[in-house]
C-alpha cells in the first residue's frame, strides 16, 4: 500500500511541472506603449520575445477601406491576448497610417486584422510595419 501511495504522488510531479508550463504560456508582457519595437513585415524572422513568425498575409479590398488579415505561427505556444500596433510608410517614407488592434493567440497559432482607410493598391505600394 505504502508503494501505491509512493507511486501515485510520482505522478503528480509531471502533472504539476506540466499545469506551471500552461500558466507561463499565458503570462506575457502587455505592450510598453513608450517602448515599442517596429519591424518591417518582409524582414521580421521571428518575432521576440513571443516567439511569433508571419505565416500569411492577405489584404482583403472592400468597399470604403481594406483589411489586413495576419495570421502567425506561435512557435513559444503563447495563449491569451494582446495589443500590436502597425504603421503604414508610403515609399518615400512619409507616414500613410497607423492603427492598433488585438492579437488572438491560440496553442499553434495567432491571427491579427487591421482596417486601412486606403486601398489594396496603396497598402501593396507601401511598407508595413509592426509594433511589439
Amino acid at each position: 500500500m505504502l508503494l501505491g501511495w509512493l507511486l501515485s504522488a510520482l505522478i503528480l510531479l509531471p502533472l504539476a511541472l506540466q499545469f506551471q508550463l500552461e500558466v507561463s504560456r499565458r503570462d506575457f508582457p502587455a505592450l510598453n506603449t513608450s517602448d515599442v519595437e517596429y519591424c518591417e513585415i518582409s524582414s521580421c524572422g521571428i518575432i521576440e520575445p513571443f516567439g511569433l513568425e508571419i505565416k500569411s498575409l492577405e489584404i482583403v479590398d472592400l468597399e470604403f477601406n481594406a483589411e489586413l488579415h495576419f495570421e502567425f505561427v506561435n512557435h513559444k505556444r503563447l495563449s491569451g491576448t494582446r495589443e500590436v500596433w502597425l504603421r503604414v510608410r508610403k515609399a518615400d517614407g512619409t507616414l500613410l497610417e497607423m492603427a492598433k488592434g488585438p492579437i488572438y493567440l491560440d496553442d499553434k497559432s495567432a491571427t491579427l486584422v487591421f482596417s486601412f482607410t486606403g486601398t489594396k493598391e496603396e497598402l501593396e505600394d507601401s511598407s508595413i510595419y509592426l509594433g511589439f
